[in-house]
């Protein structure tokens, strides 16, 4: 929403009967410049319609997988194939539901649809869920499979070594309990999705709400990433690593393909935005007229598992804020960043005021 389209939007809400020339009048504009913002607004969903009847604020909807993670961190470097004296945390996960939360903690109206089981970790998420601010009253329950549960083990440095995943519930997650989600879906002004879904709930995702909605992919895995390569012509953003984009776009690094390369050929393929990590060297940020790398000053980190659903979440943030791509990228590198600096994959006080006091301070470069 442009500056112009707020001021509008203030005036109709104090006045809903108000008329264009008056709009026109206050704002010190011309009466066919107030009708083309308002037509605008109209067209942004953020008004119904005739008489200025203003629909709910603007929300997005993430759709993805939930689940309970547990992380293992040595207190020394890792051992393998011995017992490793170290701590033992549960807490809430899920790409989505990581998402969903990180974007209800920016300020950001959001809506989760997912599936939890009918037992103790599936009250624990939602409860979680409610605390974080995230609309909670479409999530479906399950009794066909417990909550889903993510086990990790990380290095003495932080990074994850490996990890196991019990996400049958997923399959719950099914084109029925979509479709009777329609009208939440229709009223989003983002959807937001991740690649734990299955690939016909991906595909038919994307090609009924592809054409009309824009929509974000995290391809969360190179197992994952996969099962969007032939729906990219129905999406606006993705934010892969290096080895996701290489699955995504057939080329590779080895081959010979720069990382210029590899995000044009995704672009070709009908992508509008590609945010490509770089690793240490940065993000590498490219659309059909713009390309910048942003490279962030190093951090120690405490714990990497949650920076990626943070900077999705921040990318999704910053779009429904209209922020500049450059002001994106910053906003989105100075979440991740945050996000590291936590031992929890969500960092509790991740809040927009926080990540603009990060890029401030000069944690980016």
């Amino acid at each position: 929403m442009t500056k112009r389209e707020k001021e509008i939007l203030e005036l109709i809400r104090a006045n809903p009967m108000i008329s264009q020339l008056e709009c026109a009048e206050k704002l010190g504009i011309s009466r066919s410049a107030a009708a083309g913002h308002i037509m605008n607004l109209i067209s942004k969903g953020y008004i119904a319609g005739k008489g200025y009847i203003l629909n709910e604020e603007p929300y997005a909807v993430v759709i993805g997988g939930s689940n309970i993670d547990i992380l293992g961190t040595p207190l020394a470097s890792l051992i393998e194939r011995d017992s490793n004296p170290g701590t033992v945390t549960l807490s809430p996960g899920g790409v989505g539901r990581n998402i969903a939360e990180n974007l209800a903690r920016m300020g950001s109206r959001v809506k989760l649809l997912t599936v939890l089981g009918d037992d103790l970790y599936g009250e624990k998420l939602l409860d979680s869920c409610r605390n974080a601010g995230i609309d909670t009253n479409h999530i479906k329950t399950s009794s066909r499979f417990g909550t889903s549960v993510y086990l990790s083990i990380l290095d003495g440095e932080g990074d994850m070594i490996s990890a196991v995943s019990d996400m049958q519930l997923i399959d719950e997650l099914n084109r029925d309990y979509l479709e009777s989600k329609k009208s939440i879906i229709n009223g989003a002004s983002l959807l937001i999705l991740d690649a734990n879904l299955s690939e016909p709930v991906l595909k038919y995702l994307a090609e009924n709400y592809g054409s009309v909605k824009d929509i974000f992919v995290d391809t969360v895995s190179t197992a994952k990433a996969g099962k969007v390569t032939d729906l990219l012509r129905y999406i606006h953003t993705i934010k892969p690593n290096i080895l996701e984009a290489e699955v995504l776009s057939a080329l590779s690094l080895k081959s010979g393909s720069s990382p210029e390369e590899i995000a044009d050929k995704l672009l070709l393929s009908g992508l509008k935005r590609v945010y490509l990590s770089l690793g240490i060297d940065g993000i590498l940020y490219k659309d059909s007229a713009t390309s910048r790398i942003f490279k962030r000053e190093y951090i120690e980190p405490v714990n990497t598992t949650g920076a990626g659903d943070a900077f999705t979440a921040a990318l999704a943030h910053a779009y429904l804020n209209d922020f500049s791509i450059d002001k994106t990228l910053a906003f989105a590198s100075a979440a991740s960043q945050l996000t590291i600096l936590s031992r929890d994959t969500i960092n509790k006080d991740i809040t927009a005021e926080k990540i603009e006091m990060m890029i401030k301070e000069g944690f980016n470069e």
